[in-house]
């Protein structure tokens, strides 16, 4: 990510107890890569260019995040956090029982900072951003569906029912 712009905290959300959310970093001015540590509930930022840890973004309320995607326009992190340990592999604990539920959280690219975060039902895979600027996210169960979530708000636009445990989504 190469960062063109600052960061305005005062139109950072502040999140209600509770809810999902992370710890920003100082402003990323340099080309990044993105890596989620399920495990540790974090986001370690690296700086392409000297190929050292620049920040890590700290998770709240977020266990085990496993995908991140960075929006076209490089402005916004769509992550998902699906409340479940996936590091052993895929196979087990979204098929039947009780839910766990899922959460999808929305971050300034350039500071880690949390714009909005929504729990979801059922435990989701991934969330990747549509080129019309949707995330669309699974929902993990039986009876597997494809949420089409509002870019900025991640309010519902929409859902589409698949078959059993979708796991990604990517567009073409």
């Amino acid at each position: 990510y190469c960062a063109t712009g600052g960061h305005d905290p005062a139109h950072t959300p502040t999140p209600a107890a509770g809810e999902a959310s992370s710890t920003g970093i100082a402003t990323i001015t340099f080309d990044a890569l993105y890596v989620v540590n399920g495990a540790d509930n974090s986001i370690s930022v690296i700086n392409t260019e000297t190929n050292e840890v620049a920040g890590t973004i700290a998770l709240k309320n977020a266990a085990f995040p496993h995908h991140v995607y960075l929006r076209a326009d490089r402005s916004k992190l769509a992550l998902a956090v699906p409340g479940i340990d996936l590091s052993g592999g895929h196979g087990g604990g979204h098929g039947g029982g009780t839910p766990t539920p899922g959460i999808v959280m929305l971050l300034d690219a350039t500071t880690g900072a949390t714009l909005k975060a929504r729990k979801l039902p059922t435990m989701n895979h991934n969330a990747a951003f549509a080129p019309s600027g949707e995330i669309w996210t699974t929902q993990m169960a039986e009876a597997g569906k494809v949420l089409a979530l509002d870019g900025t708000t991640l309010e519902d636009k929409g859902s589409i029912d698949v078959g059993a445990s979708p796991a990604e989504v990517t567009f073409s």
